[in-house]
């Protein structure tokens, strides 16, 4: 091939370490603190995973997308086998998964009950009888998790932040 003098051909790169940038929900941020581990997993179908840490959160929010980066850390053994098949390398495609230490009691409904901002509650109207009410909730993000003692085959859940009570019964 013809190269023009100046232009790169070929970027040289330290497989060891490799920092990730993951885009996580504003709201989600709160709770995310340096040292947190983080699973990593290939978003193909060979759905390999890898384990790293948070490092660093950015300082500023993106206002169009409402999330913040947060850098996580990869540390691979890239001189055991010399080969690049298995590790994380850049330009990958990645889900993240961060498990945070600080415990926050929440509310969590599944997601196909929020409807825009609001969810049904079944409530009792006094006289015997239960009606639905429509309660306008505030979503804080979505957890793609099993609960259960909530429910034992639902797995997308919604996070609520305000306009439920613990024990209100709501509508799916």
């Amino acid at each position: 091939e013809w190269v023009n003098i100046g232009s790169p051909i070929a970027r040289v790169v330290d497989l060891r370490t490799i920092e990730v940038p993951l885009r996580v929900p504003l709201s989600a941020s709160r709770s995310i603190a340096i040292g947190d581990p983080v699973e990593l997993i290939a978003d193909n179908p060979s759905g390999q995973r890898w384990q790293g840490q948070v490092v660093r959160v950015a300082p500023e929010a993106d206002p169009g997308s409402r999330s913040v980066t947060v850098f996580v850390e990869v540390t691979q053994d890239a001189a055991s086998s010399g080969a690049v098949a298995g590790m994380l390398t850049p330009g990958s495609f990645l889900i993240g998964r961060i498990s945070s230490d600080g415990d926050s009691p929440r509310i969590v409904v599944p997601r196909g009950a929020v409807d825009g901002d609001y969810v049904l509650i079944a409530e009792n109207d006094g006289n015997g009888q239960t009606r639905a009410t429509r309660a306008e909730v505030r979503v804080l993000h979505h957890v793609d998790s099993t609960f259960a003692d909530l429910h034992p085959r639902e797995t997308q859940w919604a996070v609520i932040d305000a306009g439920l009570r613990a024990g209100d019964a709501v509508i799916v």
